[in-house]
């Protein structure tokens, strides 16, 4: 995520997802007989008893946005049909959710923020159900056993209203404009227009349908699949994202766009949206796009997914978001900024996909991993073209990096109302820059792609980066993480 502070435009990003959904395995045990006859007469039965359970945890603990996710299962793929009235003001939906149980399970819970549930079942058969704020409670018709897979249908409907979350940067959730709805779902917006494990430890794969007016445009992540014509006066358009996604990163948009296309290295299919009233002159700076994709594959290895782009929306100008594979961008941020602040923006947002997207924060006090990386990848391409040297970006956040650290603590302990601070963008920036100098220009870009490859579709904390960047190094790095991210204080940098 890109966040705009007072006569700056900062990178910002925002990240992904723990436990899960749901998927296709009747969630009950039937019991086994063993027909084995003794040496006397009598058939010897034994039975295994069906398993009780207990209900899932509403929470997975996160001490930064509590409530956020569910525990009890993993989600495995999200199959979304969404109809979206012709006015866009209300949707209906049916969200076929595949899950695995990871206890036996009574009972489990989705989130699911000011809509209405329909209908719910769980492997074919009627669930209860109970909703109270952003918890839907389900009760399948039979406990669930550990490891079985299972698939939960949840029907709904309603109008879309904006999720409250302190730590949010601005307004989340299924979002609207004249011109067209958006999404923007960092940190718990997700909730407000589908049931899911709302936390970026739990990813999934997506199949993203929605049927709207045949006078809008619809895109949403991933590859177009499939465009028919309803008959009605209609259209649905169909989306795959085949790499695993946290829920944060959900991106669904309808409405007045136009959709410009190109390819980027190797034949990448590169896919921008952008709001008609954005001329072509404003929209010069997309074509950074393709350059960007090159400097970054040669630093940080290949594009993680199959497709990339930015949908242009009229959406508020607090902050970009790294959408996976069609990155949020506020139309204001062509029409009035300068395009030099704008490309900056971009690059941020681009590296993104590799840090944050393909390897997404298990915990939102890991949010460094996001923004950090995504910042130093904008200080890299920035150096690269000559903008600005990154000796320069980072001897500028070096001189106010005490004062971030005073103000918000350590690195790895952000608050909820601050979770965007400056402290998680260039205060963690200039803590890969330690890094590199500590290990070396070789060494530490070898950690940077290995970490991107080898945690690809995953999510991942700060010991589990400490852990790999000391393995290839081959030096303790402990104090060095230690006195970087954890304490209150600002170490010198190495020179």
């Amino acid at each position: 995520m890109h966040r705009r502070r007072p006569a700056v435009v900062l990178a910002v990003a925002l990240a992904t997802t723990l436990i899960g959904g749901c998927s296709d395995d009747p969630g009950r045990i039937t019991a086994r007989v063993d027909r084995s006859t003794t040496t006397t007469t009598a058939a010897a039965t034994t039975t295994t008893a069906a398993p009780t359970g207990t209900a899932g945890s509403a929470d997975v603990g996160d001490a930064i946005v509590p409530g956020a996710g569910n525990g009890g299962y993993d989600v495995t793929n999200y199959d979304l049909a969404i109809t979206v009235a012709d006015d866009r003001t209300t949707i209906e939906g049916t969200a076929t959710i595949e899950v695995t149980a990871t206890q036996d399970l009574s009972a489990f819970n989705l989130d699911l923020e000011g809509l209405t549930v329909d209908d719910v079942t769980v492997d074919d058969e009627a669930a209860t159900f109970t909703h109270e704020g952003s918890e839907l409670t389900i009760t399948p018709t039979s406990p669930i056993a550990s490891g079985a897979d299972l698939t939960t249908v949840v029907q709904y409907h309603g109008a879309p209203t904006p999720v409250q979350d302190p730590s949010a940067p601005g307004t989340i959730g299924w979002l609207s404009a004249p011109s067209g709805t958006y999404v923007a779902g960092e940190p718990t917006g997700a909730r407000g227009f589908f049931p899911c494990n709302d936390h970026p430890s739990d990813k999934a794969t997506f199949t993203i349908a929605v049927t709207a007016a045949e006078r809008d445009t619809v895109v949403a992540n991933g590859v177009l699949g499939s465009k028919a014509a309803t008959g009605d006066g209609h259209t649905t358009w169909t989306f795959g994202q085949s790499d695993p996604m946290a829920t944060y990163l959900v991106q669904i948009a309808v409405g007045d766009y136009d959709i410009v296309e190109s390819t980027g290295p190797g034949g990448l299919p590169i896919r921008h949206a952008v709001v008609r009233s954005v001329t072509a002159d404003q929209r010069e700076v997309l074509d950074d796009t393709e350059a960007q994709l090159e400097f970054f594959e040669s630093v940080f290895g290949p594009f993680p997914f199959d497709t990339y782009g930015l949908l242009v929306a009229d959406s508020g100008p607090e902050f970009a978001l790294e959408t996976q594979t069609l990155t949020l961008l506020p139309s204001e941020w062509l029409t009035s900024f300068d395009p030099t602040s704008t490309s900056s923006v971009m690059a941020h947002e681009l590296a993104h996909q590799w840090f944050g997207d393909a390897v997404t924060p298990a915990r939102w006090s890991d949010i460094w991993l996001n923004e950090g990386f995504a910042t130093y990848g904008e200080w890299l391409w920035n150096d690269h073209i000559g903008t600005t040297p990154i000796d320069d970006a980072v001897d500028d956040a070096m001189a106010q990096a005490p004062r971030w650290r005073e103000a918000f603590g350590p690195v790895t302990s952000p608050a909820a109302p601050v979770l965007f601070s400056p402290n998680e963008y260039d205060g963690a920036g200039i803590v890969l820059h330690a890094l590199r100098l500590t290990v070396g220009d070789d060494v530490f870009f070898e950690i940077l792609r290995t970490w991107a490859s080898e945690r690809d579709g995953t999510s991942a904390t700060t010991e589990d980066f400490q852990e790999l960047a000391t393995r290839l190094a081959g030096q303790d790095l402990v104090p060095f993480f230690d006195a970087w991210l954890r304490s209150p204080t600002l170490p010198t940098m190495p020179r």
